[in-house]
């Protein structure tokens, strides 16, 4: 049902269905309320026609023009910044609640105008009278359509501008790396960073998915309860956000005990009254009796019982995660991530060559990162009441995270003011890192990254002497010296710390006139230029 309803919402059928249906009902409710008998009927029934027809030609119009607006703006958001912008689109309740407002009054003025003149039809020039309140609310429902066709016009105006974009994409990330701590917070465990995994034995079992789709969430205490009756230990394969393809695999189960021996390797007593772990899943009971390997399903050969067993841990797995057709953002924080980068890739093309719409991208990917600095992305785990691991689920590395930013440097390697955000990005990032003092082991990862752009930068300007080469390497010493001499816990100016310089004395190729550049002058043009020249020089 989760899943339905969201897929119900997204394709614009939930609120629009929900307005129909109240409108309707207000229609019927109202037509039988407060009924005018005087001499007036006549004219009120002339009134009501009109707005009835003026409110229904508006709305639908209002809808068309509020539905086209929305489609070509997906449409160009898609090819110009990212496809995985359109389910923020779609999503949108602005969008959703202006499409909904419309064909209600419509649905309201369209059943009002039928009952109005049925009746007026089978009761001979409306004796019954006719419904006031109902024609009232037909300058109601006018007003608020209107009222909505300028509020939509205003979102639309306002949230397609790049800025706002980025700002979306930038918040949903943040939001679904909190909801994700929080959830794996929430487990009956938690796995840090420097905690090992269960080891997959050889024996364990590879359970596949039997269909395709969007990993949304993990909900590992869903399973615990049967990972302990029936002993056993689960390890899923997939990340959030990552497409698991029908017949891949989904996760690894084995006997808890499988490794359970003594010094001489023989299995202990307890472990040889157990029943074997094809016995155990098959009948979904652990007691102790006696040691044949399936009991009651001897008979059964040994490629059925095979099925038997995966199909049982198949529905078992199953109950420990979502699998969707459509990528949700709720607790995917790598689709933010890639939606920035994206917006920045698509501008670096050579189709659209805006490489201040890369900059800009990077400056909210700053943001971002700067937050997720302070989130330890921990490993899913949960466990029994006995402190045993029944089940891990994995995450994304910081790292991973970082390294969908290296098809930036890619192929923003020829432009400099794109090299310029990078080198500040990763000073920025390191620098953060270091100040809030936990997870120091990102600062190789932000450093290597550092690293490759500056090899990236030599490929490019291989002359040590040129202008670009120098600013590059002035503003890479500066953002490394960023990263060493900030510390956690001390806000003040250090000893050895380098006062932060304006950007323009850093990311700038000027340099000042040589004496072979004004030999290249004519004559009169030397004079000028030397006095302007010395007058900058005095005023340094």
């Amino acid at each position: 049902m989760p899943a339905a309803r969201k897929n119900t919402t997204a394709r614009f059928l939930l609120y629009p269905a929900v307005a129909v249906s109240l409108n309707v009902g207000l229609a019927a409710l109202l037509t039988n309320t407060y009924k005018c008998c005087d001499e007036s009927a006549q004219e009120w029934l002339s009134i009501a026609s009109s707005l009835s027809n003026l409110l229904s030609n508006a709305s639908i119009a209002i809808v068309t023009l509020t539905f086209s607006l929305t489609v070509l703006s997906i449409q160009i958001a898609s090819q110009t910044y990212s496809p995985r912008l359109l389910d923020d689109f779609l999503q949108d309740p602005i969008s959703q609640f202006a499409v909904s407002v419309n064909l209600g009054a419509y649905a309201y003025s369209f059943f009002l105008q039928y009952w109005l003149f049925e009746d007026d039809n089978n009761s001979n020039n409306n004796t019954d009278g006719i419904p006031i309140l109902a024609i009232h609310f037909l300058s109601i429902h006018m007003l608020t359509v209107l009222l909505m066709f300028v509020v939509f016009i205003h979102y639309f105006v306002n949230n397609f501008r790049l800025e706002s974009i980025l700002h979306r994409a930038t918040e949903a990330s943040w939001h679904a790396a909190q909801k994700l701590e929080e959830a794996l917070s929430n487990q009956t465990g938690l796995k840090k960073d420097d905690e090992d995994l269960p080891t997959v034995p050889t024996t364990a079992y590879k359970v596949l998915a039997d269909y395709s789709g969007y990993l949304c969430k993990y909900n590992l205490n869903a399973v615990v309860a049967d990972a302990t009756r029936l002993d056993l230990v689960i390890r899923y394969h997939p990340n959030i956000g990552e497409f698991v393809a029908e017949g891949s695999l989904l996760a690894y189960v084995w006997d808890a005990n499988s490794t359970t021996t003594n010094a001489s390797g023989d299995d202990d007593g307890e472990t040889k009254r157990r029943p074997s772990f094809k016995h155990r899943v098959l009948t979904g009971k652990s007691s102790v009796g006696s040691r044949h390997s399936l009991g009651e399903h001897a008979s059964i050969d040994n490629h059925q019982t095979e099925l038997a067993v995966e199909e049982k841990l198949g529905r078992i797995i199953a109950k420990g995660l979502e699998i969707t057709t459509a990528r949700s953002g709720e607790l995917d924080v790598l689709l933010g991530v890639q939606q920035l980068t994206d917006v920045a890739v698509r501008a670096l093309s050579a189709a659209v060559n805006d490489p201040f719409t890369a900059v800009q991208a990077l400056d909210y990917l700053s943001t971002l990162f700067g937050r997720l600095a302070r989130l330890s992305f921990p490993i899913g785990c949960a466990k029994d009441k006995n402190g045993v691991v029944r089940c891990t689920s994995p995450r994304r590395s910081f790292a991973y995270l970082l390294s969908i930013l290296d098809a930036i440097r890619f192929y923003g390697k020829d432009d400099l003011q794109v090299m310029y955000r990078l080198i500040r990005f990763y000073g920025d990032l390191g620098a953060t890192v270091k100040m809030v003092g936990k997870y120091q082991d990102r600062i190789s990862t932000i450093l290597a990254q550092m690293e490759q752009c500056m090899q990236v930068c030599r490929d490019k300007y291989p002359d040590d002497n040129s202008v670009e080469k120098k600013s590059i390497q002035e503003l890479y010493d500066y953002s490394m010296s960023l990263i060493v001499t900030s510390q956690a816990g001390r806000p003040m100016l250090q000893q050895n710390e380098a006062i932060e310089k304006d950007l323009t004395d850093l990311e700038t190729t000027y340099v000042k006139p040589t004496s072979q550049f004004f030999d290249t002058l004519k004559d009169e043009h030397k004079v000028a230029m030397k006095s302007v020249h010395e007058s900058s020089t005095r005023e340094e």
